[in-house]
């Protein structure tokens, strides 16, 4: 989507409104509201909306089944409008809001079926903060957990990210308040990446990094958790390869639990892979090459496809095309 902008004629007087409102959204308790905004790369405005507070998402406001898992309320989802006044808008194809003070767009996964036209995506709990990868447009959104799991999504259109039946990739009983075994359910969407609570309570979200100066940490995923304990200054960051993590199918176990004298599950998680990959730091090359790129891949080994998937991560390159892998299937 893109607009085009006219300054009116030098001299010629324009009225500008100082504030407008455009959407209103009821707070059935004080806490997960959320509230994050920005503009993706389509032009559009994406807004990160909480379940609306309390506990389990059972809380009076939640209706039966609470509002994570009811597509018509905004709460507990991702909303993407386009907030200009219609009126600036009037060849656009998309549709005026029931307020008439923004559009929908016409490729939001509920326009005309059941569900709110607004939402884009949801099942979340409390989606504080969220971020567009750089390069890919990728929408990551930080999800923070009630009792042992914290959350990092990749969000797609028209996708459910599973609360409250899940919390992270497991299963949650809101009326036990107990966090179970992991739960494959193919209509539910699973994080990217995920952590307990020994490492952290509340996750503040973060940014994919591209920058020069640590090589290291290029395509990778930096964000910040809040704190170990609710009043101790204790946060800390991670870093977090998130888009390995979908190539490679990569996933958080739970391989540990036990109740604390206060009846709290606490768990640890750990990574499980099938294989290790097979990795190799690259350099600028001998022969005659002048330029100053570094990068590395990773190549994996699928078992079950016989097939070799590989990463490629270059830096200090002008053009893409000359960051290549040649494959051959002979050494040399």
């Amino acid at each position: 989507m893109v607009r085009e902008w006219q300054l009116p004629p030098a001299g010629e007087l324009v009225q500008m409104e100082s504030s407008r409102v455009v959407l209103r959204i009821d707070e059935p308790q004080f806490n997960h509201n959320a509230g994050h905004l920005a503009f993706g790369p389509d032009g559009y405005m994406y807004i990160a909306v909480g379940d609306g507070g309390g506990a389990n998402d059972t809380s009076p406001g939640h209706g039966e089944t609470g509002n994570g898992q009811n597509i018509n309320t905004i709460h507990g989802s991702i909303v993407r409008i386009d907030p200009l006044d219609p009126a600036f808008t009037p060849d656009s194809p998309d549709l005026v809001s029931a307020n008439g003070a923004y559009r929908v767009p016409l490729d939001n996964p509920f326009i005309g079926v059941d569900g709110l036209d607004e939402i884009y995506a949801y099942g979340l709990r409390n989606p504080y903060r969220f971020s567009f990868d750089a390069h890919s447009g990728a929408l990551i959104v930080a999800d923070v957990g009630q009792r042992l799991v914290e959350e990092i999504n990749i969000v797609n259109k028209g996708h459910n990210y599973g609360w409250n039946l899940k919390e992270g990739t497991f299963k949650f009983d809101p009326e036990g308040v107990e966090v179970g075994l992991p739960l494959d359910d193919p209509t539910l969407t699973d994080p990217v990446a995920e952590y307990d609570h020994d490492d952290g309570i509340f996750i503040i979200g973060g940014h994919t990094y591209y920058g020069t100066e640590v090589p290291e940490l290029w395509g990778r995923y930096i964000c910040g958790d809040y704190s170990r304990a609710f009043r101790n200054p204790d946060g800390r960051l991670f870093v977090a390869d998130l888009f390995t993590a979908i190539r490679e199918n990569r996933a958080y176990v739970n391989v540990h639990t036990e109740k604390s004298p206060a009846g709290d599950i606490r768990g640890q998680l750990a990574r499980a892979k099938a294989l290790a990959p097979i990795g190799t730091e690259l350099s600028s090359g001998p022969a005659g090459s002048d330029s100053e790129a570094i990068g590395r891949t990773v190549l994996r080994v699928n078992s079950n496809e016989g097939s070799v998937s590989y990463r490629l991560d270059v830096l200090g390159i002008e053009n893409v095309t000359q960051a290549h892998i040649h494959v051959a299937t002979e050494p040399g």
